[in-house]
Order: C-alpha cells, then sequence, then structure tokens
C-alpha cells in the first residue's frame, strides 16, 4: 500500500519563502475497508505502516523531511459472536471423573484477563487432583507465493506466552454440593492476566500470508488409587484483539494499564445471549400476583446446550479440543422488586387483601367522588364500602 498526496502548496512550480510562524496543511485519506492492520513483535513477518512529510528546497539546499508511525487497528464489531460465545469443554471419561472447563467469551483483550472456570466430579473413589496447569500458546505460520504461484513455501512456529500453575486443594476447592450439577468435585475459578507488550504476545491476524492464532493448553494430573497417574490434556482457542480504547507506545507496550483495561472495555461488550432469556417468564403471563408480605412470584428457567469436542482416548490420558458452540445457558429469575416510604402505615394482612382489589370500570365510574383529606391517617374507604355506596345510589 502507497500514496502520494500533491504538493499542499500552490506554487506553480516557483520557490516561496515562508515567514516565521506554525503552518499547518490538512489532509486525509480514505482507506480501504480490507486494509490489513499492523502487526508488530515477531521476527519473521511484520505489517508497519508510516507517515512522511517533506519539504522541498532549492537545488543547493537539503530537503528537510520527518517521519510519523501509524498502527492501523481492526477490532471486533459489539455484536460479534466471539463476545456471545462461551468456550467450554464438558466431557465423562468413564470410570475416572465428569469434568467442565470454560472461559467466559473466546474474545479477550489485548493487555486483560481471561476467566478460566473448572469442575471435576470423580466417579471412583480415591480418585485425586492435586494441581492444574494452564499454557497460552501462540502459533504461527507464514506462506509466500512465487511470482506466477507455482510453488508455496511455508514456515510454522509456536511459541508459549504464558504458564499458570494452580494447585487444587481439598481444603480450598472441594464442594460436597456444586450448583450446576448437585453433585460432590472441585470447583475453581482464576483469572489468568495477559501480557501487556506486543513482544510477549500479538494479536490474531489472518492476512498477506501471515495467520496467527492462540489457544489455551490446559493439563490436568490424575492420581488414581493404586497410585498411577493418568493425563488430561485440554485445548481451548482463543482470539487475541487490540481495543482502540488502550494506548500503546512506539515499542508496542501498554501505557494505560488501568484496571478498566483488564477486560473488554463496555463498548465493545455484545448484547445478552439470547439463550440466557428465552425461558424468562414475562409479565403479562402471570396469573397470580402475589400481594407483599406473601413472598414474590418468581420463575425459574434452565436451558441447555451441547458442546461437541474432538478427542482421542488411551488409557491414560485424553486430549480433547473445544469447539465453536454455545454454553448452556444459565437460569433466570424474576424477581419483584419493593418500595418504602418515609411514612408507612400499619395494617393487616385481611385489610391490605381487601386494598389489593380493584373494582371494575362501571363500579369506579359510578362511585362518587371523595375528598382527599383525610385526617389523622386515616385510609381510604375499601372495597365493599365503595361497591355498597354505588348500589344505594342506584
Amino acid at each position: 500500500m502507497k500514496h502520494k498526496w500533491p504538493s499542499l502548496m500552490e506554487t506553480g512550480g516557483k520557490s516561496v519563502t515562508l515567514p516565521a510562524g506554525n503552518y499547518e496543511w490538512p489532509f486525509e485519506l480514505m482507506m480501504a475497508g480490507d486494509t490489513s492492520e499492523s502487526l508488530e513483535g515477531i521476527r519473521d513477518a511484520s505489517i508497519t505502516y508510516g507517515l512522511r512529510a517533506t519539504i522541498c528546497r532549492g537545488k543547493l539546499a537539503r530537503h528537510i523531511s520527518c517521519s510519523k508511525k501509524l498502527r492501523i487497528i481492526r477490532t471486533f464489531a459489539p455484536t460479534a459472536l466471539e463476545f456471545m460465545h462461551n468456550m467450554s469443554v464438558e466431557q465423562t471419561w468413564i470410570n475416572k471423573v465428569d469434568y467442565s472447563v470454560s472461559i467466559p467469551t473466546k474474545a479477550a483483550v489485548f493487555g486483560g484477563s481471561i476467566v478460566l472456570e473448572t469442575r471435576f466430579t470423580p466417579l471412583v473413589k480415591g480418585l485425586e487432583i492435586e494441581r492444574i496447569v494452564a499454557t497460552l500458546v501462540e502459533f504461527q505460520e507464514f506462506s509466500m507465493h512465487s511470482r506466477h504461484y507455482i510453488y508455496t513455501r511455508e514456515h510454522k512456529s509456536k511459541r508459549e506466552i504464558s504458564q499458570w500453575d494452580f494447585e487444587m486443594s481439598r481444603e480450598q476447592y472441594w464442594q460436597d454440593t456444586i450448583e450446576e450439577t448437585g453433585q460432590e468435585g472441585w470447583v475453581m475459578k482464576k483469572t489468568l492476566q495477559l501480557p501487556k507488550r506486543l513482544s510477549e504476545c500479538i494479536q490474531d491476524i489472518d492476512a498477506q500470508g501471515i495467520r496467527i492464532y492462540h489457544k489455551l493448553k490446559i493439563h490436568i494430573p490424575i492420581r488414581n488409587q493404586d497410585g498411577h497417574v493418568s493425563h488430561l490434556d485440554l485445548g481451548i482457542p482463543v482470539n487475541i484483539f487490540i481495543s482502540p480504547s488502550i494506548t500503546l507506545d512506539d515499542q508496542g507496550n501498554l501505557i494505560d494499564q488501568a484496571p478498566s483495561t483488564q477486560g473488554p472495555p463496555s463498548e465493545l461488550i455484545g448484547p445478552p445471549v439470547y439463550g440466557e432469556h428465552i425461558l424468562d417468564q414475562l409479565y403479562d403471563s402471570l396469573e397470580d400476583w402475589q400481594i407483599p408480605g406473601q413472598g414474590p412470584h418468581q420463575g425459574e428457567g434452565e436451558g441447555s446446550g451441547t458442546s461437541t469436542p474432538h478427542h482421542t482416548d488411551s488409557n491414560e490420558s485424553q486430549t480433547y479440543e473445544s469447539s465453536n458452540t454455545f454454553e448452556p445457558s444459565q437460569s433466570s429469575q424474576s424477581h419483584d422488586q419493593s418500595r418504602s416510604s418515609s411514612e408507612t402505615v400499619s395494617t393487616d394482612s385481611e385489610e391490605l387483601a381487601e386494598l389489593s382489589k380493584v373494582p371494575t370500570y362501571r363500579t369506579a365510574l359510578r362511585t362518587p367522588l371523595q375528598p382527599h383529606n383525610q385526617q389523622g391517617g386515616a385510609l381510604p374507604p375499601d372495597y365493599r364500602t365503595a361497591a355498597g355506596a354505588v348500589a344505594n345510589d342506584s
């Protein structure tokens, strides 16, 4: 990509002497929508952009020029599916363990964090999980075609970005009743902090023969009752992107390291997942409305989803790779809100039930108007009094 602006000063090919002062010449360029984003931080390839301005002087004088680095960022739309899909692996290792490993979203902002949630339920006695090792791996693939596409040269490599080692002690992570399954087992939730330098971790990209992607590798050694150790290996894809809300210096280091950059910024978070609210109880469907003091009317719904990972089994280990599937939607509850006022009136349940009744439109229309100057905090007439007044008038 290369673009050259015409002379910003219309001098007709003649030299112009400018008096001392500050001068500004605005310029602009409409960039194509498929422009590749900047890529920095690796030795094998890079995509960079820059601006260069030159002051052309006479034949016997040296030109004056300056340059400025330009970084182009391609980010996700607020409604991108990467923000809505839970990435998870849920499987049962027969006669060993039932487990679930997940992250809330596939997308992770550069310099932010990833929340890792794990659940393990032993299916046999004497099974122990002592530790969990999580590793963020970066895969790099490069391809270069000949001039007439006669042959293609390819190069692949990978590197470990970060590694986290957590001890899975029974005292800290064991639960007698897991909320999601009602069974016993280990439950752990950890936050994995991502690097803040492009030299240590770069964003996902697929452009100009360069493809870079990331996976979160999970390794769990499982100690059996007889003493031998089985190994469980999982892989969850992670899409790392650079948010326009963060600031990077010329060396690719994150400048703004405020807590607000530890996760996707609010303007990049998509709307709630439809599956999480499809079973919510609508207001119009509430048939038996409860009066205050008798408990709120609640509706619970719990959806389900499926995950179909690819797996290979062996006697001592299992390896799984997660796929882009929906995570089971969480149950939703609707709760009645209560209001409080500075002035309260003591009423019993019978009076409250009478006040909760609403007369028909015809009854309310025939009821004579009552003055609103109640003395001593007296309550307005109840339903029976109003209905009796209408009957006497008729």
